[in-house]
């Protein structure tokens, strides 16, 4: 069968671009012929990298280090889009959409926040002339519960036109529900559903022991302190940060190794081989899952706790989240329970039961 998937896969994200990868991997395991569809899902205005989405405008040092690293950090994942992504021609509005995909067989949209409900309406997708074929949502994600008015009636014609709609997280499914007066299912992100091992490249001369911090929001408070009481004891492990922006760059914690532009690869071998990840990324702490590795998941920045939380509710990681570092202690700092262990294994053999029938068509 043809599948065109319909993601965000041009953001320099890691997360984003291995959700797409993972979903595109097992769709392609299963003997279907897949394409992410290659349209510009990361597209703002040149203004608009100077302003902060925590409100206001970005700090010029936070420029200036995206001046400086954000070259060789967009690089790489270019190099991963190009070598790893069966990717169409480019697709740059949706008369090239719709054309593009007149000889699939059907459409899946997901994961990622294709369904905040600012989206253009493609993202739904919604075009004309109108795609003939099956659309599915998988994993579907709204990206916050704080969503804009007056776009409800229009997004539910839309998502209306679906098969089969599926979303990630439980916030997704109650503003879904407001609009549509069903009950999606709630499914694991498609980074969970494969084995992300064979995507692993070995991090160049990383330290055999270390502290892991990968942050998309401010640095965590009380983290300096919580690198020098906890992880390795009266023998501090060396801390490794690794950039998550290209345009806007944070301060960096006080790390002894600083990444500034690792490549999709090498950011899962620095979770791979790290003895403790602290971290606000949902899909940093996905990966964490898959490695079982020791992590905490940071919840003081608004606009990521609700996801962080609602995974947390889902696989028994309640003990892993802490507002603030400097109140850590360190039992916060613990693997994967088997409890959670089993909560996902059960979630990701329920989520491919949805992915199986929807595409299957019952």
């Amino acid at each position: 069968m043809k599948v065109g998937i319909l993601t965000f896969h041009h953001s320099d994200n890691f997360g984003a671009v291995l959700q797409a990868f993972g979903l595109q991997s097992l769709l392609a395991s299963w003997g279907h012929d897949v394409v992410l569809l290659n349209h510009d899902s990361h597209r703002s205005p040149a203004w608009s990298r100077w302003r902060d989405p925590r409100g206001g405008f970005t700090r010029p040092v936070e420029r200036v280090r995206g001046l400086i690293h954000g070259g060789k950090y967009h690089a790489e994942f270019t190099r991963f889009r190009a070598e790893s992504l069966r990717l169409t021609r480019f697709l740059p509005d949706p008369a090239a959409l719709s054309e593009a995909t007149r000889d699939l067989d059907l459409i899946l949209t997901g994961s990622d926040q294709v369904w905040h409900f600012s989206r253009e309406p493609k993202y739904f997708p919604s075009w004309n002339p109108p795609f003939p074929g099956r659309k599915i949502a998988y994993a579907a994600f709204c990206g916050s519960d704080q969503q804009p008015e007056g776009n409800c009636d229009r997004i539910g014609s839309w998502i209306r036109s679906f098969d089969f709609v599926s979303v990630r997280d439980d916030f997704s499914a109650r503003l879904v529900r407001q609009v549509l007066g069903l009950n999606p299912q709630v499914v694991a992100d498609p980074a969970l559903l494969v084995d992300p091992s064979p995507w692993v490249k070995k991090p160049f001369q990383a330290p055999d022991r270390y502290t892991l911090v990968y942050h998309l929001g401010p640095n965590p408070a009380g983290l300096a302190a919580w690198l020098h009481r906890f992880p390795g004891g009266d023998h501090p492990h060396p801390c490794v940060w690794v950039n998550g922006q290209g345009d806007r760059i944070p301060k960096p914690p006080p790390a002894e190794i600083k990444i500034w532009h690792a490549s999709p690869g090498e950011w899962l071998g620095w979770i791979q081989g790290c003895q403790a990840l602290v971290t606000d990324s949902f899909h940093a702490a996905i990966f964490a899952l898959h490695f079982q590795k020791p992590f905490i998941l940071v919840t003081s920045d608004r606009f990521r706790s609700p996801r962080l939380t609602d995974l947390a509710q889902r696989y028994d990681l309640a003990g892993h989240l802490i507002s603030r570092l400097d109140l850590a202690g360190p039992t916060t700092l613990v693997p994967p329970s088997a409890k959670t262990r089993e909560r996902v294994r059960a979630h990701v053999e329920q989520s491919l039961g949805f992915l199986r029938r929807a595409l299957a068509g019952h």
